[in-house]
């Protein structure tokens, strides 16, 4: 007897961490993305689709003119540049391979 509440308890567990990444990636939507320095990428913005390569990876929160980002090694920031030459901040799932 004490075998099959054992095994319910383990295969209720088993259910439970399948829900709770089930959960996880749903919550961001896509499956994260890493890019590196020179990648070509491109984005959504108001005007459309834009296309550029990642400049710089982000690992701390900056500046570009006026706008101020937020960034960490766990979180971080693509520095793109358009065709151009203006430069924005972006996360990650924001991105797609160009």
């Amino acid at each position: 007897m004490a075998e099959k509440k054992t095994a319910k308890k383990s295969v209720a567990k088993t259910a439970a961490k399948k829900r709770a990444s089930k959960s996880a990636s749903k919550s961001s939507g896509k499956t994260e993305q890493r890019f590196k320095v020179g990648d070509r990428v491109k984005w959504d913005s108001s005007s459309g689709a834009s296309v550029g390569r990642v400049a710089k990876v982000a690992t701390s929160s900056g500046k570009i003119k006026s706008f101020e980002f937020k960034a960490s090694k766990d979180d971080p920031r693509y520095i793109v540049e358009t065709d151009e030459g203006k430069h924005a901040a972006h996360k990650a799932e924001e991105l797609r391979k160009a």
